[in-house]
């Protein structure tokens, strides 16, 4: 393979191994959210922020390094595949081939948590938004503290016992 070729099958295994950490947070954050772990969740984001830095520092590289690969092999840089190229690379390609299959199969689990995790974030938040409004709601009005206002005699206790 030529050197663009071995450098494009880093960037796609890192991109793997960034999903793959990814994938592991979002399992992660599943747990923290059953905890109703703040501190956790917190960690979480911010695992999150830091790897869609990464991942898109990644992808413009990898991106950069398949247009100059398409020209290279006479191809139009604009909007090529990595399979188009693997196409053009011939037998040379097949560990190209296989980790940018790898990194599909692994986006789509990306993807699949990613959309659990946004219902579940949701669903948690619908459930603090109700637990807020039925605290608002338990303290409207004047508290009901203190003793019951006095009853009119009537005797009772007395007529009873005699």
């Amino acid at each position: 393979m030529t050197p663009d070729a071995d450098r494009l099958l880093a960037l796609l295994e890192a991109e793997d191994g960034l999903y793959e950490r990814l994938c592991q947070l979002l399992r992660d954050e599943r747990a923290a959210f059953a905890r109703r772990d703040a501190r956790e969740l917190e960690r979480i984001a911010l695992g999150k922020e830091e790897l869609a830095d990464e991942g898109r520092l990644l992808e413009e590289a990898r991106l950069a390094l398949v247009a100059r690969l398409a020209v290279a092999l006479g191809l139009s840089e604009s909007r090529v595949r990595v399979d188009a190229l693997c196409a053009r690379l011939g037998a040379d390609a097949q560990p190209i081939t296989g980790a940018a299959n790898r990194l599909a199969a692994r986006l789509a689990v990306a993807r699949e948590l990613l959309h659990a995790s946004r219902a579940l974030a949701r669903d948690s938040l619908a459930q603090v938004q109700a637990t807020l409004r039925a605290l608002e709601g338990a303290s409207a009005g004047s508290p009901r503290y203190g003793l019951a206002p006095p009853q009119p005699a009537t005797g009772r206790l007395v007529r009873q016992s005699a």
